[in-house]
């Protein structure tokens, strides 16, 4: 079976069970960048059965070559181990190519996380109000940055301070309270700053009615600069400083966990 038509079935496979949309978007990426390496490599088509395990090493090697850290290239990993895993239920390769290559071993950073008052800091900093809003709703509530700008007007319930978040990693829906500080945050921001526009997300720009990922990280940093700060900030870091400042304050492992979206209590 020729690559492409693979990876076509492997992504109805996807959807049949119910992955989430960044789950599959990021798989069906990954191994058409695979595809693409061996169509270069063979100057033609490929088929599946053909690939080989020392093909698959190849390509390990190759993207560490062009930069991607060990965390990167165990995420391609666990890629390929999604898509042998279909490509043998499916009876379409003889060999489970990935089953038995082994992790990379990554050295353990020290986390980053904020305190309120760097993240009152901070946002001072970021001359975008819509941003501040969307920063301040992360730190607060611990939403990875695809959940907070994928928020929609019925995930957000001021009424009883809840936030519904539908189809989180892991195609998981979880529901987050918001707390009296970030319920001031975001009445001020609807009734004040947001534009005046028909798109149903929450944080929405009035010039594309969405709000990117990648731009509010730009202007996380932009921010960071501003201060002088030498720490490297992400949206990802206010995640993490929002369940930093929950064990600081004694909460129980196994309730962030839930407010976090863990399918494992390790990775919490």
């Amino acid at each position: 079976m020729l690559m492409g038509q693979c990876l076509e079935e492997f992504e109805e496979h996807l959807n049949f069970n119910e992955k989430s949309k960044w789950t599959i978007e990021g798989y069906v990426k990954e191994m058409n960048y695979f595809k693409e390496y061996l169509e270069n490599q063979y100057n033609g088509p490929v088929y599946v059965e053909d690939i080989t395990k020392e093909e698959i090493k190849n390509y390990l090697n190759y993207i560490r070559e062009k930069g991607y850290k060990a965390s990167s290239r165990n995420r391609v990993l666990f890629v390929f181990r999604s898509f042998y895993n279909f490509t043998q239920a499916e009876n379409i390769t003889d060999k489970h190519l990935a089953k038995n290559l082994k992790p990379i071993k990554t050295r353990k950073k020290k986390r980053v996380y904020l305190t309120e008052k760097e993240v009152k800091q901070l946002v001072k900093k970021i001359n975008h109000k819509i941003v501040k809003a969307a920063v301040q709703t992360m730190y607060y509530t611990g939403l990875r940055v695809s959940e907070c700008v994928n928020l929609t007007f019925d995930d957000l319930d001021l009424e009883n301070q809840v936030l519904h978040v539908r189809q989180g990693k892991g195609n998981k829906d979880r529901d987050i309270p918001i707390s009296d500080t970030l319920l001031d945050i975001l009445t001020d921001y609807l009734e004040n700053k947001r534009p005046k526009i028909s798109s149903d997300y929450i944080f929405a720009t009035k010039r594309s009615g969405e709000l990117s990922g990648a731009y509010l990280n730009s202007k996380l940093k932009e921010g960071v600069e501003k201060l002088g700060w030498k720490k490297k900030v992400t949206a990802h870091t206010l995640r993490h400083s929002f369940a930093s400042n929950l064990v600081k304050n004694d909460i129980n492992i196994y309730k962030i966990q839930k407010l976090l979206g863990h399918s494992n209590i390790q990775v919490t």
